[in-house]
């Protein structure tokens, strides 16, 4: 292992690993000398200095360990910066879109450059994907960037299945963390030692209270998946049990609206006569009961 001060002697040119070329400056004129601020175009690969490149507001990541930045400045010194950051050129000035964690790791190795491509797109659904095909991001840190893309783009669960490569399902249960309670949240968006499933599982128990019990008894060693999981059904069950009167009652308020009365012989209009009559009599009794 290196330590801090070995990292900054170590770094390697990353001219070595890609083929970059400079931006293009434009004088304002032949008698100041001055330069325009630099150009950049599309889809190309420039060697730029990390100071200026302005950091994404929207990046879903929100937490980097430190431990893992120093391991990868380490990996980046050894082996230079294998892939380049995004980043999107907008009046001349250049936007992190994904690769945060690269460029930080890059600075902290010593680099005073690193490689860029320009691409273009919408910064939250760049940097969202990029993050996606990142195997540590945490279950809270992915459910709040995709219920930020939804929010913000409007997209239905159908849309961002398209976007990331998941089930309609899947992404449904993804997007039930977000109301998860925010101590729960807190800690997960930094603890990858909670799976998303768990999670998924807390979420369906009645109560805030009984959320973040479950979930401290979880990490004690407490509280097995098995458990949570039983605990899970036997709340949906109650739950099913409390809304079977009022389930029950917009159904058939649903079905009466479907009726075509104009399909109906006389003699069936006289039996759904006789069958409303009763019904509105029973309809009376439950209502002074409910008084």
């Amino acid at each position: 292992m290196h330590d801090s001060g070995d990292i900054k002697n170590e770094t390697v040119s990353q001219m070595q690993l890609f083929e970059v070329e400079p931006a293009s400056t434009e004088k304002v004129s032949s008698k100041t000398g001055k330069d325009r601020k630099t150009s950049y175009r599309q889809g190309n690969l420039y060697d730029v200095a990390i100071n200026e490149i302005a950091l994404n507001s929207e990046q879903p990541r929100r937490f980097f360990d430190e431990t893992e930045l120093k391991a990868l400045a380490e990996s980046i010194c050894a082996n230079g910066l294998l892939q380049p950051v995004l980043c999107q050129s907008k009046e001349n000035r250049l936007y992190l879109l994904a690769g945060e964690r690269r460029l930080r790791a890059a600075g902290l190795a010593g680099l005073e450059k690193i490689p860029v491509r320009i691409v273009s797109g919408d910064p939250l659904e760049i940097a969202l994907i990029e993050n996606l095909l990142r195997s540590d991001l945490t279950a809270i840190e992915e459910a709040e960037a995709i219920a930020a893309l939804k929010e913000k783009k409007g997209f239905r669960l159908e849309d961002l299945a398209g976007i990331t490569g998941k089930a309609v399902p899947t992404l449904s249960e993804i997007l039930s963390l977000t109301r998860l309670p925010e101590e729960i949240l807190t800690k997960c968006r930094t603890m990858r030692a909670v799976p998303r499933d768990i999670l998924v599982l807390i979420g369906r128990l009645p109560g805030e209270e009984d959320q973040v019990a479950a979930f401290e008894q979880y990490l004690q060693g407490a509280l097995t998946r098995e458990s949570l999981a039983a605990r899970s059904r036997r709340a949906k069950t109650v739950q099913l049990k409390k809304s079977a009167p009022f389930n029950y009652i917009r159904g058939v308020a649903k079905r009466f609206s479907r009726f075509d009365l104009g399909k109906l012989n006389s003699g069936e209009k006289e039996k759904i006569r006789g069958e409303l009559e009763k019904l509105m009599h029973s309809i009376a009794q439950t209502l002074e009961n409910l008084e």
